[in-house]
């Protein structure tokens, strides 16, 4: 278990929070990753790039509850990151339908004006 310095002490419960996290805009220098592991709790990985070789600059980790996690699973808003040849069990990341899930919060409908 690395030793990690967490942004949050209590872990985010709200799945919008979660989502909003995860989400990333097209072209920006940020990676988002849920990371699941054996040996500890459940933690969105969120990393920085820039510079000139586009090295990280900084990295904030935020933690996440299990049931949180669940949910987001069963209404299939994240899935394991595709690699060579199998998906990472550990590494999860945002799907369409969960970018489609936060849209309403951020482009008006005209049901919702």
């Amino acid at each position: 278990m690395e030793n990690r310095k967490y942004e949050n002490e209590k872990p985010i419960s709200d799945m919008i929070k979660v989502l909003l996290l995860l989400n990333g805009e097209f072209g920006d220098k940020i990676s988002r990753r849920l990371e699941i592991r054996d040996d500890e709790p459940p933690f969105v990985k969120v990393e920085h790039y820039g510079g000139h070789y586009d090295e990280v600059f900084s990295t904030e980790y935020y933690l996440v509850t299990k049931k949180v996690v669940e949910a987001l699973r069963q209404e299939g808003f994240i899935e394991g990151v595709p690699q060579l040849g199998y998906t990472s069990k550990s590494e999860i990341r945002l799907t369409d339908l969960g970018r489609d899930r936060l849209r309403p919060k951020f482009i008006p409908t005209p049901a919702s004006k």
